[in-house]
């Protein structure tokens, strides 16, 4: 009995390693890349990549204690850098960068070489001054965000098992998202919503009324438009927070419920990043042009040099005349 206890014991430990190699080494025809894929010159390349702290050097005296900007260590920077300048997009959408201006340090120091020049970050009041960012080589007409929209509602009492420190406020933002528009080649335009929803397990509501107003943005913008929302959503595919996008019609490039294990978008496993694109957008998508950037950075992540958890998540959209 004792030998069929150790059996089970080394069954178990090769198990668990089956599984770990399915989702960390995978062959290439999965959406891990150790490298991205060869551009065609008519697709036009958007990645999304939560970096999980992006700040310069400079001391923000109006943050201290808990909130405070400490430097980004130079083992980040480099990583993150290198895992940008290997994906080459065309439009990249980043979560989590301290300012305009740390980002305009960032690409001068550290992507010279890839041609964004044309940059969005705007302020949106965040407690630790994070926001979301937009790099393109295509110019940006607009960009918005709205840090004071009322989403509906207040929060409840609880969260969770535990009493809730924002009941009886209304409803906003945690992180507003930016919006951007973008002109492209062929005089085509395309809307981005680059989005952090609100995480924690215990905030599900608060997810779900962002979802929500994002989902009232992009009809406003107006749906027969090519519209993507993109970013960090802090939720498994099947979470209620995901709902209001589908319910527009939003597709997921990137979906595959048979083998979502597959699909992680952190190296822990869990898929919480995605780029959701509208049917107008739908239309144009190059699906053997989406993958997540692994390799290289995924060994910086597990080694502790890249203070994020999150993969860069990349899809091709085809050139065309609206």
């Amino acid at each position: 009995m004792k030998n069929w206890h150790w059996v089970t014991i080394i069954v178990g430990v090769l198990v668990l390693g089956l599984a770990a190699w399915l989702v960390f080494f995978r062959s290439s025809d999965g959406p891990w890349v150790s490298s991205a894929p060869s551009k065609s010159t008519d697709v036009v390349r958007i990645a999304s990549f939560n970096v999980e702290g992006l700040f310069d050097p400079e001391d923000d005296p109006r943050l201290s204690g808990a909130n405070d900007d400490i430097p980004s260590s130079q083992a980040h920077l480099d990583a993150i850098a290198e895992a940008i300048r290997a994906i080459d997009a065309d439009i990249l959408a980043l979560q989590d960068v301290e300012s305009l201006s740390a980002l305009e340090w960032f690409n001068t120091t550290y992507l010279s070489s890839l041609g964004y020049t044309h940059i969005a970050s705007l302020d949106v009041g965040h407690n630790r001054g994070v926001e979301n960012a937009v790099l393109s080589r295509f110019p940006v007409t607009d960009a918005r965000v709205w840090p004071k929209l009322r989403l509906g509602g207040t929060h409840p009492a609880t969260a969770g098992d535990a009493p809730n420190p924002m009941a009886g406020k209304p409803i906003l933002f945690k992180r507003s998202p930016l919006m951007v528009e973008i002109d492209l080649p062929g005089k085509s335009s395309l809307t981005l919503f680059n989005i952090e929803h609100k995480g924690g397990n215990k905030y599900g509501y608060w997810r779900t009324a962002e979802a929500a107003a994002v989902a009232r943005l992009c009809q406003a913008v107006g749906m027969n438009r090519r519209i993507i929302v993109l970013g960090s959503f802090h939720c498994e595919p099947g979470d209620p927070s995901l709902q209001p996008y589908f319910d527009l019609g939003f597709i997921d490039p990137l979906a595959d419920d048979d083998n979502a294990e597959l699909y992680a978008t952190e190296i822990t496993g869990d898929r919480t990043d995605f780029i959701l694109a509208n049917r107008v957008v739908g239309g144009d998508l190059e699906s053997a042009r989406a993958f997540i950037l692994a390799g290289d950075l995924a060994e910086r992540i597990r080694a502790g040099d890249a203070e994020t958890t999150h993969l860069p998540v990349v899809i091709g959209l085809r050139l065309g005349a609206e």
